[in-house]
């Protein structure tokens, strides 16, 4: 047997009495003024910041931690300690950018550039723990970047398609071949 909550009086009148509230505005189909050619212009900066300091990262972390160097063969640990971290961030915290897109990209630029200034005023006389904290930062920042920006872009130009997508990487696998030669 069910029973069903019955009404007052008062909550009837609240039906049938008009809304001193203005009707609300419809949403655009873009609720962003993001245009698919900002978006490419921002793409080439995240793919380079993930890809680029891959190529020089072992040689700078072996100079900054002697029994890491290339010579000794395990200057690459640094790269691999990222990419280690960015996958269990990816496979395990990947709600976070469900939550707000856009605002992760941001933080994660911070991150990401603070980690890259930070690792690049590393000296000698730095302590390994100094190193593996700026790479810690850098390869946090890094993580969501790429991931995230294609992510957007498809939430946001949803007839974009795969061709959208595919110009997209595209864009940043072009910056990544010209960045490369210039960050050595």
């Amino acid at each position: 047997v069910h029973s069903f909550p019955t009404r007052r009086s008062s909550d009837l009148t609240l039906l049938v009495t008009p809304s001193t509230q203005p009707p609300a505005q419809p949403r655009s189909s873009h609720p962003t003024t993001f245009s698919p050619s900002k978006f490419a212009s921002c793409v080439p900066g995240t793919a380079a910041v993930e890809i680029g300091p891959d190529q020089w990262f072992p040689r700078v972390m072996g100079a900054m931690v002697p029994q890491l160097s290339p010579e000794s063969g395990s200057g690459v640990l640094f790269l691999v300690y990222t990419a280690g971290l960015m996958f269990v961030l990816r496979m395990w915290g990947s709600a976070v950018t469900h939550k707000s897109p856009l605002g992760t990209l941001i933080v994660s630029s911070m991150l990401a550039g603070v980690g890259l200034y930070w690792l690049g005023a590393l000296d000698e006389q730095s302590s390994a723990v100094a190193a593996l904290a700026a790479a810690t930062l850098f390869g946090v920042g890094k993580t969501f970047l790429w991931p995230t920006m294609l992510g957007v872009t498809a939430e946001q130009f949803p007839r974009g398609g795969a061709l959208l997508l595919s110009l997209m990487g595209g864009a940043g696998m072009l910056s990544v071949g010209l960045v490369l030669p210039i960050m050595g």
